[in-house]
């Protein structure tokens, strides 16, 4: 029995537009914009300050890496937009040999073996004038992400068989959507605070009238004077002023961030996730995130090198303590 084959006249249904991509990668787009807007201005920056005839050589180095971060964020944020451009095309990405012999030779269980060496050479670089500016960026990508890579592929070695494009999108949430809204939900609580403190000040004008002397002597204060500092010791002694503080970085802010770290996890609420898969996106969501505070630290000073050994042992807490989260999810 034949088949019948299809005329021309014959007009086949689009297929249907596949909504989480299109969400995907407009956010990725986006974020890669930023990233490297960011970059740019950075290295416009420090070329400036390079430049200047008042700077010293290593005065633009945080600008340098400040544009080396941005440019590397937006370079991770790349497979996510790919990805899913190609789902929205109809077409799949084939990385073939080239891939895998890259996977080889810069696999996370090499990586963590140089990472001694480049936090030495990054100690002694930071010290070096005149070529600062030119080593530490790329010293400081590799210092802050080689932890975060190997403790990611060390909690999914085993457990990660997700498609590319969902991998991606869990990442990219976690290295940029996560901090953009915990970052926009702290200050928002911290503007409700706000008000409320000023609504609190309206309808108690005795407190307001208690705090005149404080605020006078502010007023009249020479600059760095003791008189100053005593008034504003004052306040800060607070009683309320002492609790609403604690309360505010020591319950509001962890909160937050860890109802949020796992970004990628709630993005894929409804999809019926098995406990590992849970975990999984929980763990890449986590690297994401802790990516983003490690590349944040621009600090390029006498303490870099502490900063960046100290910084390893947050890494694992958000790794996973955001992998159990999602399991939990």
């Amino acid at each position: 029995m034949s088949r019948t084959q299809p005329t021309l006249s014959e007009k086949r249904p689009p297929p249907a537009t596949h909504w989480p991509s299109v969400i995907q990668f407009t956010f990725s787009s986006l974020a890669i914009l930023l990233s490297w807007g960011v970059f740019g201005l950075m290295l416009t920056g420090g070329i400036l300050q390079f430049y200047a005839p008042t700077g010293s050589p290593d005065s633009p180095t945080a600008s340098f890496v400040l544009a080396a971060t941005g440019l590397f964020v937006g370079a991770l944020l790349l497979p996510s937009a790919a990805y899913s451009l190609a789902r929205l095309m109809g077409r799949e990405i084939n990385l073939g040999k080239t891939w895998r012999y890259f996977r080889r030779i810069f696999h996370p269980k090499w990586l963590i073996l140089f990472l001694p060496a480049v936090i030495l050479a990054g100690h002694w670089a930071k010290d070096q004038e005149g070529i600062s500016w030119l080593v530490m960026p790329p010293l400081h990508i590799l210092a802050v992400s080689i932890p975060v890579l190997w403790l990611a592929w060390l909690g999914i070695r085993k457990l990660l068989h997700q498609s590319p494009q969902r991998t991606w999108g869990i990442f990219s949430s976690g290295l940029v959507l996560g901090p953009v809204i915990i970052f926009s939900l702290e200050i928002a609580v911290l503007l409700f605070i706000f008000i409320i403190a000023v609504f609190f000040l309206m309808l108690n004008p005795e407190i307001i009238e208690a705090l005149e002397p404080l605020i006078l002597r502010m007023e009249y204060a020479k600059p760095d004077s003791t008189s100053e500092m005593e008034a504003l010791s004052q306040i800060y002694n607070n009683p309320i002023v002492i609790f609403s503080g604690l309360t505010y970085l020591s319950v509001i802010i962890p909160l937050i961030e860890e109802a949020l770290k796992p970004i990628g996890v709630w993005l894929l609420a409804g999809r019926n996730l098995t406990p590992k898969e849970g975990f999984t996106a929980g763990v890449i969501s986590g690297a994401g995130y802790a990516l983003f505070e490690n590349l944040g630290n621009t600090s390029i000073g006498t303490d870099w090198t502490l900063i960046v050994i100290a910084r390893i042992g947050p890494t694992t807490l958000h790794i996973f303590t955001t992998g159990l989260i999602g399991y939990a999810l």
